[in-house]
């Protein structure tokens, strides 16, 4: 059941990717820079849908951090799959955009499931925590 789920909220996060770096690319802006602009609002979006929606996990700063990793270290593929597709294929950002996503889809939801699988302290636990 969490594969659909996952398909469902990382299309909506893939798609809100694709329209930011499209978005950027269509005003000059390089896909290395239009990335990395589009890579913090679309961070907390996805890790907050998965929470709920795909894995049903508690929020914490564990997780979060995790999650950040994996994201990231989806970038390598992505820019290589950009270059491939764009620079050396000659293909535009908005086929090789969308293309890209689709390479890295099981390796997602493979870190993601990683990230948000392990027991931590939920977000509001640790503040209450904190607070004495």
């Amino acid at each position: 059941m969490r594969l659909p789920r996952f398909m469902l909220v990382g299309g909506f996060c893939a798609l809100l990717n694709n329209l930011s770096v499209v978005g950027f690319s269509l005003v000059g802006i390089h896909y290395v820079w239009a990335t990395l602009l589009a890579f913090g609002p679309i961070l907390i979006i996805g890790y907050r849908l998965h929470c709920s929606i795909t894995f049903d996990a508690p929020a914490s700063w564990a997780s979060l951090a995790r999650y950040a990793a994996a994201m990231l270290a989806n970038y390598p593929l992505w820019f290589a799959s950009l270059y491939l597709l764009g620079d050396f294929g000659n293909l535009p950002t908005a086929i090789s955009a969308p293309v890209a996503t689709i390479f890295i889809t099981l390796w997602n939801f493979l870190c993601t499931r990683w990230a948000l699988s392990r027991a931590v302290t939920p977000f509001h636990e640790t503040r209450s925590a904190n607070r004495g």
